[in-house]
């Protein structure tokens, strides 16, 4: 299925969700001076899909507490929500919005599915019990194959006590 969205909701979405390009783009057929949209918007549109909310609006399921409540989970669990590019623009960074992005995009929505906030938390455990499933599997099985060798032997390590010599005069 496709992802299918809208900026017709969002206030000012001209400047809000688009700037100008400086520069050819011809992997992504962006010329010179077009409207493009900007990193913070693109993000949000593909984020819906990944904390399950499929707008983004003032209050209710969908509002920006809820949003930065998942967001929050994401990042308190170690997955990244969005990739955006670093200055030089070579390299990925994680990416998590802010309050002011997301209430600037009041009114953006997506055909992305939408989940309670159980059935969120509920995806994120399951992924995590898979990751460390997956993680004690290759743990053991390296173990098991890997060529045993003999412990070194610890030795205690061996104490001197001080001497004291005593000076006369």
């Amino acid at each position: 299925m496709s992802l299918n969205w809208s900026l017709s909701g969002v206030k000012n979405w001209e400047t809000v969700c688009q700037r100008v390009a400086k520069q050819n783009d011809p992997s992504n057929g962006v010329i010179a001076g077009e409207k493009v949209l900007r990193d913070t918007t693109r993000c949000l549109i593909w984020l819906t899909m990944t904390v399950d909310l499929g707008m983004i609006v003032a209050e209710g399921r969908d509002s920006v507490a809820e949003w930065l409540f998942r967001v929050e989970v994401l990042r308190q669990v170690g997955i990244w929500t969005a990739t955006n590019w670093d200055a030089d623009g070579g390299k990925p960074v994680p990416w998590y919005p802010s309050y002011a992005e997301l209430t600037e995009h009041i009114g953006l929505s997506t055909n992305a599915d939408r989940a309670t906030r159980n059935q969120f938390l509920k995806k994120i455990q399951k992924h995590l019990v898979n990751v460390a499933e997956q993680n004690v599997r290759r743990i053991v099985r390296d173990a098991a194959t890997a060529p045993t060798a003999t412990a070194p032997t610890a030795t205690a390590p061996t104490a001197t006590a001080p001497t004291a010599t005593t000076a006369t005069a």
